[in-house]
This record gives C-alpha cells, structure tokens and sequence, in this order.
C-alpha cells in the first residue's frame, strides 16, 4: 500500500514526562517508519475558566513526522489506544494527562469532521504545535493556508515557549574480543563498519571507539596493539561523523588527532601530563573520567563513609584547574564520573540518582552507564533506558550507550 507521511503533536504533562513521550513514541514506531523527531518543548497548560488549581501544570511538547500506510480513522484509532494503555484517563477535556496525540497534518489531506480534522483546526494557533512541527517539516504546505510551515510559524519568533535540552547520544564502539557487553561484535573491522553505519542511520551523534577492554580482569594492550585494532576503522570513519577515541595511550591519542578525532575520551582522567601534552595544542574535545584502576578492579572503590557526589566534584574541579595550568581551556572539557570504576553498586546509583548536582562544575556531563553489572540481573538495554530517561530529566549532556535506535526514541 502506498505511504503518506504524516506529523503528529505529542503532549504530556503528568507523571514522568519525558518517559511517557519516549513510551508513546515507541509504540508509534510499530506503525509509522522512518520517523523524525522534534526538538522538546514547555510550555503552559490550556485551561478553560474555573479549572481546578491542580490542573496548572507545565506540558513538554514535542512532534514526530514519519511515514504510514494506514488511513486517517486508522491512525486515530491508533492513537487513541495508545493513549488509553499508557495511562490517560479522562480528567476532562482540558484536564492533565499523562499522554495526548494529535494527528496535526497527513500530507495535503483535509478533513473536517466533528471527532477529526486534518490539519489539525487549532494548529495555526498554537505555538507549542506549530513551531515542532516546523522545526522536523520546515516546508510542509498548509493544504488550507498554501504556506509552509517555516512560514506559517515565523509569526511564534521571539515567544516564550521554552525549548528543552536533549542528551546527545555517544555510540560505544568496541574493536576488542572481550569487552563485557558486545565483545567481538566489532572486533573484524568490517563488522565495526558495518554497525558504525547502523548507528549513523539510528540517528547517533558521536561515535566512541575504544580497542582495550577495560572491564575486571580485563589484558592491558600496548600501544602498539591498540593502534593495530583501531586505525582501520578510524581510517574508514573520517569526515562521517564526530568520532571519540578511548584510549589512555598518548601516541593512539597523537595519531587518532591526526586522522580527525574530535575527542579523545581517557579512562584515567589525564593522569599523565604528557598525555595532556599529546593533547593540549589541538582542538578536540576531552572526556575527562574518574577512575581508580583501570582495568576496573572490584576491589578498589571509594571510601563507603563518604558522599561520592561530593567527592567527584571535588576531584574534577581539581583536575580541570591542573588541566588549566597546562594550557588545556575549560571549555574543551565534557566529564564522566566514571560509573563502575571504582564505585560499588550503592555508590553507582547514589551518583546517578543525584546527577544534576554536577551542573555546578560548569562543563558538559557524560554518563556511561550502559549495560553495567552495577544494575544487577537487568543489566540490559531496558534498565539502561530507564536509567537514560532519568538522567535526561536531571539535564546530563550526552550518554554513552549501546542501543542508539531505542535511545533516540525513547529518551527525549
């Protein structure tokens, strides 16, 4: 059957927001392909007159375009048990609710019946519908208004609507036999590629590439075996996408600089000035990561009778003032506190559940809790979503995860 692209307004503003958007979408892709997605946005509810003071609470809004081969009453049908199964109950027309989802446009169709119009009657004048749907469909034409979007939205420049910040995601990319997740997935080159591209598609924004394990237990490489693995599959990356190289070796550094890595991500934090030296004249950006040990070593970890949030802002607001006086500027520094080296389960958590606090370091934050041990017996792609929907909402920067596809849909 023949597809028709279609945008949809997604709302919510109860219970956990971000996630039931990122649920919503999720079950929109078994019906549309090739889906889009609209920056984040907050604003306002609508009330009528009289609503009850409970109801004043602030929606994200957000718009996805894709493409469906369903028919207009089809899709609504679709939505609306969408809707139902995630929770919304019927609070009154205007009353909170933990999903809403508009049909806002299906190409240049046009209808106007009482339980549906296409375009959506009441788009033109909402801000927190219209200016979504420009941002992912610029020169949709109204059928109606015969503008585009781009157009029909300049008169919202210069509102109030809030636009939100979304984590960016930094695909893991492990050219070993042994690391803990996916090894020997992309230890053949080929097959590194092979997943690079996917990840291009899924709609990654950084790739990190990393040839030593660094799990427990885990054979340190020398140099010269980590460039071996690593510089096929950087040679074949350039000019493709941002690309980070993990490594704690400063000649992979100086060399995976010169094939056009934008940032190089070390496991120890910079700990060897001429490391920092290797570094310091180019204009990549510089994970810098709390460890102590790497290999991680289960038998190393912070001190129990301590706030390991404390501790970590202590320790990077340190080491950026070292990296300061060694010519590095604080505005090429992203941090990663180093979740699973060197912190046992309770600590793990307590830093992720207290993530926001790192704001105050004033760089970007990096999480890489993807499929670790510290989750338990769920240490899969689920428990990493949720835990990535929570650090969404805490304002973390970018993680650093597996599974780019359900990320990018389901993390907002």
């Amino acid at each position: 059957m023949k597809k028709c692209e279609v945008i949809l307004g997604l709302g919510s503003n109860l219970g956990n927001r971000r996630k039931n958007l990122g649920a919503a979408i999720s079950e929109l892709a078994l019906h549309i392909d090739n889906i889009c997605i609209s920056p984040l946005y907050e604003s306002k509810a609508l009330l009528p007159e009289g609503a009850p003071l409970q109801w004043d609470m602030d929606f994200y809004n957000m718009a996805i375009a894709g493409e469906t081969v369903l028919q207009p009453y089809e899709l609504l049908a679709v939505t609306q048990k969408i809707e139902k199964e995630l929770g919304r109950c019927k609070t009154g027309h205007w009353g909170p609710r933990e999903i809403d989802i508009d049909i806002l446009a299906m190409g240049d169709k046009v209808i106007d019946a009482p339980d549906l119009s296409i375009p959506h009657r009441e788009l033109l004048k909402r801000d927190f519908a219209l200016l979504p749907l420009a941002s992912i469909a610029p020169d949709w034409l109204h059928p109606l208004e015969k503008r585009a979007a781009k157009e029909l939205a300049s008169v919202f420049s210069g509102n109030e609507l809030k636009k939100l910040k979304r984590p960016k995601l930094v695909g893991i990319v492990n050219v070993t036999p042994d690391s803990f997740s996916d090894g020997g997935k992309n230890f053949n080159p080929d097959e590194a590629s092979k997943n690079i591209a996917q990840m291009l598609q899924d709609g990654v924004d950084i790739i990190d590439i990393g040839a030593e394990s660094t799990r427990p237990g885990a054979t340190a490489l020398s140099q010269e075996q980590e460039w071996e693995r690593l510089k096929p599959v950087l040679s074949a990356l350039q000019d493709k996408v941002v690309f980070s190289v993990d490594t704690r070796h400063l000649e992979t550094a100086t060399k995976a600089i010169l094939l056009g890595a934008g940032w190089i991500n070390d496991v120890s934090g910079f700990a060897n000035p001429e490391m920092v030296e290797a570094v310091r004249d180019s204009d990549c950006k510089l994970v810098v990561m709390h460890s102590l040990s790497v290999p991680a070593d289960k038998s190393i970890i912070l001190q129990e009778n301590i706030d390991p949030v404390e501790f970590l802002i202590s320790w990077a607001k340190k080491r950026f003032v070292d990296l300061e006086k060694a010519g590095i500027e604080r505005s090429r520094l992203v941090f990663d506190p180093g979740i699973g080296f060197g912190k046992n389960a309770q600590q793990s958590w307590a830093i992720i559940n207290n993530a926001e606090r790192f704001s105050e370091l004033g760089v970007p934050v990096l999480f890489g809790h993807s499929r670790k041990s510290f989750m338990g017996s769920g240490q899969g792609d689920d428990e990493t979503i949720k835990i990535s929907q929570q650090l969404a909402e805490k304002g973390v920067d970018y993680l650093r995860v597996h599974n780019i596809k359900r990320h990018k849909l389901e993390v907002l």
